[in-house]
C-alpha cells in the first residue's frame, strides 16, 4: 500500500484521508483503528468494483464504517 499512497491527511477529529497515486479518489479511512479490515475492504473495492465501473467513476471512497464501502 505504501507505494500507492501519494498523501495522507488528518482532520481535527483524527480521521485519516488517503490520496492515492493513481486512481484519484479520496479515501476516507476514518479513525486510525481496524487498519487490516479497512485495507481489505479497499482492496476488494479496487479489485472487483473499479474494474467493472471504471477507474474514474468515483471521487470519494469511504471505508470508515464496519461492513460497508461507500463510493460517490
Amino acid at each position: 500500500w505504501k507505494a500507492q499512497i501519494a498523501q495522507l491527511d488528518f482532520n481535527k477529529a483524527g480521521k485519516i484521508f488517503i490520496y492515492p497515486q493513481v486512481t484519484g479518489q479520496i479515501v476516507e479511512f476514518g479513525l486510525p483503528e481496524n487498519f487490516e479490515t479497512k485495507f481489505q475492504k479497499l482492496m476488494v473495492f479496487y479489485k472487483e468494483i473499479l474494474p467493472q465501473m471504471g477507474w474514474t467513476k468515483y471521487e470519494r471512497v469511504n471505508v470508515e464504517y464496519e461492513g460497508q464501502v461507500i463510493a460517490e
